[in-house]
């Protein structure tokens, strides 16, 4: 937990010092993780990236309370979309790779897509 702490504290401080607190996110796949960054600010948004069991990870956001939810792009469904609407959530897609990944996607949807290509258009 100390360290977690540590880290978390290091990276508030950073995105403060360079007045970034509203273009940042910090995404991750461990949510006692980002339980702890929420536990230390509330001014950076988080999101909780998950690839498996969407229900599992619904109910651990329960106490975990991020500000989105960051599925990968193959568990986007009818019925997260209107969960995350529910529940007030920002859905982000990761890890789009390529323009067939999301081209059957209600992507009007969704708030964003996490990508690792620059310059492609969708």
């Amino acid at each position: 937990l100390q360290n977690k702490k540590a880290f978390a504290g290091q990276i508030i401080k950073l995105v403060t010092d360079f007045n970034m607190t509203d273009q940042i996110w910090i995404s991750s796949f461990n949510p006692h993780f980002l339980h702890v960054f929420k536990s230390l600010t509330n001014k950076i948004k988080t999101g909780l990236l998950f690839r498996h069991l969407f229900y599992l990870y619904r109910i651990i956001d329960i106490m975990l309370s991020a500000d989105a939810w960051h599925p990968h792009f193959s568990l986007l469904t009818k019925g997260m979309v209107k969960s995350a609407t529910k529940l007030n959530k920002e859905i982000y897609l990761w890890t789009i790779k390529k323009k067939s990944d999301v081209d059957n996607l209600p992507l009007e949807t969704v708030n964003g897509l996490i990508t690792d290509i620059y310059g492609q258009k969708f």
